[in-house]
């Protein structure tokens, strides 16, 4: 269930005598209470189908923020990797027409529940959005998480959040045996205890060229499940 770990629920059912999810509420904090209330909902996979619907939902929203070209959505994880189902719903945004990026996402959520989009909210700042969310020709509740990167960082961003966990893993692997202090995240290639504030080491306009860059064989998002593929020197900076 959402935001209740194994541990969480063993303190609970050795403390303080838990022995259901109803017995559970007054202990739960309000983004937990939202995943007991949907939580037979949120255990079921999300078909491809109903994924594109709710990235094409928040694309329809953009356009409605901000023109129907000023911006873009991309549904990222195991949508973007071609499986036929997903356990919930990544969806990364970036301005195509350099505008600000810190408003973005709140109009985002207001058009979508303008148009009749169910919103129940986890976290939501200026640039990440958690929450449960049922479109309107859709009768259940799916995870979905909305994320918002300058045009700049976006192939980083991609990478980051196409990947399957264990080639994700093979990644910054591969990363830090090129530089033992080298970090490779969302945001960019950074070194280890830069300040937060750092510009990456490198810049990057597509997902091939970080690829090329690191000495890696570019995969395609539906490859993207084991290991990476060396094939010689690295370019970096």
């Amino acid at each position: 269930m959402h935001g209740v770990s194994g541990a969480t629920a063993i303190r609970w059912y050795d403390a303080q005598s838990v022995r259901s999810v109803d017995d559970a509420l007054p202990l739960m904090s309000a983004a937990q209470r939202i995943g007991a209330a949907h939580r037979r909902d949120l255990a079921e996979r999300i078909p491809r189908a109903e994924v594109g619907a709710i990235v094409a939902a928040v694309q329809a929203a953009l356009g409605v923020c901000c023109g129907a070209h000023a911006a873009e959505a991309i549904g990222a994880g195991s949508y973007r990797r071609g499986q036929p189902s997903s356990n919930d719903v990544d969806v990364l945004i970036t301005r195509r027409d350099g505008g600000p990026n810190d408003t973005l996402l709140g109009k985002v959520l207001d058009a979508l529940r303008r148009a009749g989009t169910t919103l129940h909210d986890l976290t939501c700042g200026p640039k990440s959005y958690a929450g449960v969310l049922r479109l309107p020709e859709y009768q259940i509740f799916r995870r979905v998480d909305l994320k918002v990167y300058p045009r700049e960082t976006l192939p980083f961003a991609l990478l980051h959040f196409t990947s399957g966990a264990e080639y994700a893993v093979s990644l910054r692997t591969h990363a830090k045996s090129l530089v033992p202090r080298l970090r490779l995240s969302e945001r960019g290639l950074f070194l280890k205890d830069a300040p937060s504030s750092a510009s990456s080491l490198l810049v990057a306009e597509s997902e091939q060229a970080i690829f090329a860059r690191l000495g890696l064989k570019y995969e395609e998002p539906w490859e993207r499940f084991v290991e990476v593929t060396p094939l010689g020197t690295a370019l970096l900076p």
